[in-house]
């Protein structure tokens, strides 16, 4: 069942990232595409924070919620985050005052908006306001719950794609890419609180 779990996980991840340019590349040409992938690589400059301190918290959070210290975790996962934020905001506010010139460094011959950057970025920002909830769900032993939160907000990007991509081009792949990021992030964010606030209530109930 854990295998199954972290399977579709790791399935529908890749269409919450990829289906855009998917649907990108069916209605347009691949110039466009490539605006797009630039404009989702640039953004990610943000969240590779989140990747440095999940790999590093990660296993604290799960030793803490298995010994129920669950103050001690809800601490942790506020220090985390205020860490991430520290290094992400500087650099979310570098990405939205010079991205076009970020985005020349990334392809020299690029002449395309950079609104989607610009969404783009504010969901990765928001990816990382968030904290590292995702690896948090998989570490307190909640990989269905992520599972089902990932598979809704992947079918909802293809969605989103569909309606948006053929009228806004990669404009409308990155509102659906930025979309779907910040609601599977929200939502993850709002489940993970409240199992571990049941936790503790429950804990002091004993």
């Amino acid at each position: 069942s854990l295998l199954i779990s972290l399977g579709i996980t790791n399935v529908c991840s890749y269409f919450l990232k990829y289906s855009p340019i998917l649907i990108l590349g069916y209605y347009f040409s691949s110039r466009e595409v490539g605006y797009y992938s630039v404009s989702n690589n640039a953004a990610y400059l943000i969240n590779f924070v989140l990747w440095v301190v999940d790999s590093v918290y990660s296993p604290y959070f799960a030793n803490l919620y298995r010994e129920n210290k669950i103050d001690e975790l809800k601490a942790l996962l506020k220090k985390a985050t205020t860490y991430m934020l520290i290094i992400a905001i500087p650099v979310f506010l570098v990405i939205i005052t010079f991205s076009n010139t970020i985005l020349t460094l990334f392809e020299p011959n690029f002449n395309g908006s950079t609104t989607p950057l610009l969404i783009l970025a504010f969901a990765q920002l928001i990816n990382v306001a968030t904290g590292p909830v995702l690896f948090l769900m998989n570490m307190i032993g909640k990989e269905r719950e992520l599972m089902i939160i990932i598979l809704l907000t992947s079918i909802l990007t293809v969605f989103l794609g569909l309606m948006l991509v053929p009228k806004y081009n990669y404009l409308g792949a990155a509102i659906a890419t930025a979309l779907g990021l910040i609601i599977q992030n929200l939502t993850a964010f709002f489940l993970s609180r409240k199992i571990i606030n049941n936790t503790l209530t429950s804990n002091v109930n004993l």
